[in-house]
């Protein structure tokens, strides 16, 4: 199986990867839609207004939907970045395999990836967890000689998602033995994820001020056993192993599948212990790397097996990417699109929406509203004080008069006004 054959295999594996675990879920997240929401206020020059969402603001994100959120719709351009990441996994995982195994390494590195259940499971339009693994995949696709440029996937990475903020110094040690280089390098992501925060919100701690706040409000997170639990399903157990032993002996030639495998654990566990929610997605930057070098083992001396099992683990993996249930778990926006029509059919533009009836989380149903009603985020205010908005959309509580339209556990009631 020789190298355009190979290609042909990953291609038809992550096309089959993208429909299974993309295209086949038709949903959106609040995460991605507050970042759409804040992507369209600094595409209009307005400052994003990160109170009116339950999410914690990530700059990358909020920096990629401000230039390109309103190109195609809201859904498209989620799955667009999502397949991208997904792409971009399955690059790092197939390219570290091939460096050291060839064809057969490839394609072992396939089936790794449909075993890995993070992709099935919390992959579904996870917006910033796919993209963030993406550029990972990416920093393992390149060549150990392109430091810099993988350096800065890296980088790239850590403006997405704080798990990959390690990658950086240490990959830059041991690239260098310079500490004044991996200082430089391992404090770009944070500096710049700093100063992002102080521009936009005049506090440079903003992410970590509303982490805090959101986390007593948040749907919890498994305890850690249960998280690992998730994690590690039984093929994910063989992965991960697998992977250990192939990074350990890729260690001398390339040290990055390595040193994902063995931080971001390390981070999660810490987030895990200072009390902050740590979602089964976040793991998902551990895919690439686990992968690759679990594939990296299958280096065979047999001409027959060099043959035979590209095409055996490249049909295997195909077939894990094809068979896989990925349930709906989240409608999609069924109740929030019929509240944003009746925004617009009643309700000016230049007037501001209150939202009540959810008390702490009602700012979690500002986004979608936004998104679907193309108006910025500011024009919608969560729990207003009594008389504070001429349109009140009440989800669950007392409505008031007169009512402009109702649905479904809603009534959206007041005399519009742009006073």
């Amino acid at each position: 199986m020789g190298r355009v054959a190979t290609a042909l295999a990953v291609a038809v594996f992550t096309v089959v990867a993208v429909r299974t675990a993309i295209l086949a879920v038709p949903f959106m997240n609040p995460d991605n839609l507050a970042y759409l929401a804040w992507g369209e206020e600094l595409r209009g020059g307005h400052l994003p207004t990160v109170e009116n969402a339950l999410t914690t603001p990530h700059p990358a994100p909020i920096a990629l939907m401000a230039i390109v959120g309103d190109i195609v719709s809201p859904l498209g351009t989620w799955a667009a970045l999502a397949a991208v990441g997904l792409a971009g996994m399955v690059a790092g995982a197939t390219l570290v395999a091939w460096r050291r195994a060839g064809p057969s390494g490839a394609c072992a590195a396939l089936v790794g990836l449909g075993l890995s259940g993070g992709i099935w499971r919390a992959g579904p339009l996870r917006g910033i967890d796919l993209v963030a693994a993406g550029l990972i995949g990416l920093a393992l696709a390149l060549p150990p000689a392109r430091r810099d440029a993988r350096l800065v996937a890296l980088v790239a990475a850590g403006l997405f998602r704080p798990e990959a903020w390690l990658l950086p110094p240490l990959h830059a040690f041991l690239s260098t033995r310079n500490p004044r280089t991996a200082v430089a390098w391992g404090v770009a992501a944070p500096a710049l994820w700093l100063l992002f925060d102080a521009v936009l919100f005049g506090d440079p701690l903003e992410a970590f001020h509303r982490t805090d706040a959101l986390s007593a409000i948040a749907a919890p997170g498994p305890d850690f056993g249960g998280l690992v639990g998730a994690i590690v399903s039984a093929s994910g157990i063989f992965v991960l192993a697998a992977g250990a032993i192939g990074a350990r002996r890729l260690f001398g030639d390339d040290a990055l599948p390595a040193l994902v495998l063995a931080t971001v654990p390390l981070v999660l566990l810490a987030e895990h212990l200072a009390g902050l929610p740590v979602r089964e997605r976040y793991a998902l930057l551990l895919v690439p790397a686990a992968a690759g070098a679990a594939g990296s083992l299958f280096r065979f001396g047999d001409r027959l097996l060099r043959v035979a099992t590209p095409v055996l683990f490249a049909v295997i993996g195909i077939a894990l990417a094809a068979g896989h249930d990925v349930g709906q778990r989240r409608l999609p926006l069924a109740r929030e699109r019929a509240q944003a029509a009746a925004i617009l059919a009643r309700v000016p533009p230049c007037a501001e929406v209150g939202v009540t009836g959810l008390g702490a989380r009602t700012p979690g149903l500002l986004p979608p509203l936004a998104v679907l009603t193309g108006r910025r985020l500011r024009t919608f205010v969560a729990e207003p004080a009594p008389g504070a908005t001429s349109v009140v959309l009440s989800v669950g509580g007392t409505p008031g008069t007169p009512v402009l339209a109702r649905g479904d556990g809603w009534v959206l009631s007041g005399l519009p006004s742009c006073a």
